[in-house]
């Protein structure tokens, strides 16, 4: 078991990954997340509290379950976006930032969309679901677009 620190100030769970590097979940993202495989999996969700190590905990045995299910769970998929991977897309998000880019989705059994900066791109960031204020396809009246 990797040894996670919370890091109450920035509201992170900080996961050691790697020989020297790390990741991070935000409290609200894994307390979402802990959600989603709860309602998925049917399991009652006995964590009240956020940024607690119990809420990682439950999110580890979750995630060991969910793995082992067979099952692919689209709760992380942007609705709106499902089925057009491969469009461009700008999007504005809650926080006032603009990205451009490709729309794509990640594999595994809990995919989610990512944006591609590039055709040529090997992977992108995840696109939160909870920070899009807004979208719009771009190039979608040129024939041979998918939107």
């Amino acid at each position: 078991m990797v040894n996670v620190i919370i890091n109450k100030h920035q509201k992170l769970y900080v996961i050691p990954c790697g020989k020297n590097g790390y990741s991070c979940y935000g409290f609200d993202v894994l307390f979402k997340k802990v959600n989603n495989l709860c309602k998925a999996l049917q399991v009652e969700n006995t964590c009240k509290r956020k940024g607690t190590m119990k809420v990682y905990n439950l999110y580890a045995k979750l995630l060991h379950i969910a793995q082992n299910s067979s099952k692919r769970y689209d709760f992380d998929l942007y609705k709106p976006f499902i089925g057009h991977e491969g469009a461009r897309v700008e999007i504005l998000y809650t926080y006032g930032e603009t990205e451009r880019g490709i729309l794509g989705k990640s594999t595994g059994f809990i995919p989610c969309h990512i944006l591609l900066k590039q055709k040529r791109s090997n992977g992108g960031g995840a696109i939160s679901n909870d920070s899009i204020k807004s979208f719009r396809f771009i190039d979608c009246n040129e024939e041979g677009k998918r939107c």
